[in-house]
């Protein structure tokens, strides 16, 4: 459900509507769960995917502080560990040798590297030694093997200008070529115009993938014309079920500030039709390091998950802001008054129904919220 398989689009930031047909909409009950109440130490990293081959969902946990890369065992969450060392913000699972299982694609920190883990045994390979913040992984060429592309942040210092391609070129060989773009953070990846590879998003432009990911340009296409916050977290899939690729964002950086929610309603020509933007939630505090898209409530539609950094002010929330399935407005669920960070949506349980994994970025706690529709 969240990884990569070659020649496909992972699910990091794509939306997951797992519901076969539409059914009436459901009032939401999330229980929450503690799955380590003592993980790694500043939880950046979280990651979801089979890791094991048992057909169930584990997790990946990374400290930004102490206490290593680790992942945890569906059913039971027994820890094991896969690396020490310090880790950023995200990370991914993909089949990256093309053997048949998933590997952990990681952001190392002091110093900064890209590496990925060999499953089985966890040997450890660098692919590039750039600061980043933001990793997505797919068949950018079709080659048949997976690529990578990142960004780091420009909130905190002004490195955002840059999006980073590392195209996988036989075992153990990875090119590395960069595109320059407007300072800011946040990335997705998704087949925005329907051509079958994947495209990129940032911020209120998205870049039209033309089938080398080290190409001197990837051409830039505007689709949010109001949006100007800079910081962003960001989400692509079909909202409204007309079948094509929408994008939603939210503000992520930093504490004091506000903005707004929004989806950008994709139109019949993503190139050059107007993008309609629908706001969710305005305003909101500028801490919402977390923006995913999925059909909780199994009415064909697509819901929009949201989470709150601890900085914010109170309550820190956790939410789904259920589609309303026209104009009228978003109804915001809150599931917890906790700090979270970088959430990942997946059927954890097996169920049928879309869940959260999640932790704050300061702290221990690692936790999913089951959903309790089925």
């Amino acid at each position: 459900m969240k990884t990569a398989a070659p020649g496909t689009v992972p699910l990091a930031c794509l939306s997951a509507l797992l519901a076969a047909g539409a059914m009436p909409a459901a009032e939401l009950r999330f229980e929450r769960h503690v799955v380590d109440p003592d993980g790694p130490l500043d939880v950046w990293l979280k990651a979801v995917g089979d890791i094991d081959g048992d057909g169930r969902l584990d997790l990946v946990a990374g400290g930004r502080t102490s206490g290593g890369l680790v992942w945890y065992e569906n059913p039971g969450w027994t820890k094991r560990a896969i690396a020490k060392g310090k880790f950023g913000t995200d990370g991914e699972l993909a089949d990256i040798d093309g053997d048949g299982d998933l590997d952990v694609v990681a952001l190392e920190e002091d110093p900064p590297k890209t590496v990925w883990f060999e499953n089985p045994g966890w040997q450890r390979r660098v692919i590039g030694a750039e600061r980043l913040h933001d990793i997505e992984v797919a068949d950018l060429d079709g080659d048949g093997d997976l690529d990578l592309v990142a960004r780091n942040q420009g909130a905190f210092r002004a490195e955002g200008d840059r999006l980073h391609f590392y195209r996988q070129d036989g075992p153990g060989a990875w090119s590395h070529g960069t595109l320059k773009i407007a300072n800011g953070e946040g990335l997705c990846l998704a087949d925005v115009d329907g051509d079958g590879d994947a495209d990129a998003v940032v911020e209120r432009h998205w870049y039209e993938n033309t089938g080398d990911p080290l190409a001197a340009e990837w051409p830039a296409r505007q689709y949010a014309g109001e949006w100007d916050y800079p910081f962003t977290f960001v989400a692509a899939g079909d909202i409204n079920g007309d079948r094509r690729v929408d994008i939603a964002l939210s503000p992520s950086e930093r504490a004091g500030g506000s903005y707004r929610i929004s989806w950008f309603e994709a139109p019949r020509n993503p190139e050059s039709g107007t993008w309609p933007e629908h706001v969710v939630d305005s305003p909101v505090e500028t801490v919402h390091h977390f923006v995913g898209i999925g059909d909780f409530n199994a009415d064909g539609l697509g819901d929009i998950a949201a989470a709150e950094m601890h900085q914010g002010e109170d309550p820190d929330e956790v939410k789904i802001y259920l589609n309303p399935g026209g104009d009228g407005p978003w109804r915001k669920v809150v599931i917890a008054t906790t700090a979270s960070h970088s959430m990942r949506i997946a059927d954890i349980d097996g169920d049928g129904d879309l869940d959260l994994y999640g932790a704050n970025w300061r702290g221990r706690r690692v936790e999913w919220w089951e959903n309790r529709l089925r």
